[in-house]
């Protein structure tokens, strides 16, 4: 959300209230453009991975700070960003053992090899 689209604070916070429980980026405040990865960046890591995987059999471990689309998609949140759509196009490019992410603050097993990790501390091998 961004602030200013709303005539007044008002507004804004009634808005924000109601699609998130308080749950959203709100620009400038909780998000800011420059922490989302370039075109440039994201053209560069998925050459990165496509180059690793034609060498490579698998990958270990993957760590990232938001999940996958279809992740979100299966925990019940309505939409996805650019960047879970990214991290969607890397995860068809990669065979890996485990996937773990934290940004919905929630400690759980998604899948079989992807966890959701915010308080809980785990033994990773």
């Amino acid at each position: 959300l961004d602030p200013a689209d709303y005539p007044d604070e008002q507004a804004f916070k009634k808005n924000y209230k109601a699609r998130s429980a308080g749950m959203i980026r709100v620009k400038g405040i909780s998000w800011w453009a420059a922490k989302m990865p370039t075109q440039v960046e994201m053209d560069y890591s998925l050459k990165n991975v496509r180059d690793f995987m034609d060498k490579h059999d698998r990958i270990d471990f993957v760590f990232t700070h938001d999940a996958p689309a279809s992740d979100k998609l299966y925990l019940g949140y309505e939409g996805t960003d650019e960047l879970n759509r990214y991290f969607e196009t890397l995860r068809g490019e990669m065979t890996y053992d485990k996937w773990i992410y934290g940004h919905l603050h929630d400690n759980r097993r998604v899948t079989d090899n992807h966890y959701l990790l915010y308080e809980q501390i785990v033994r990773i091998h």
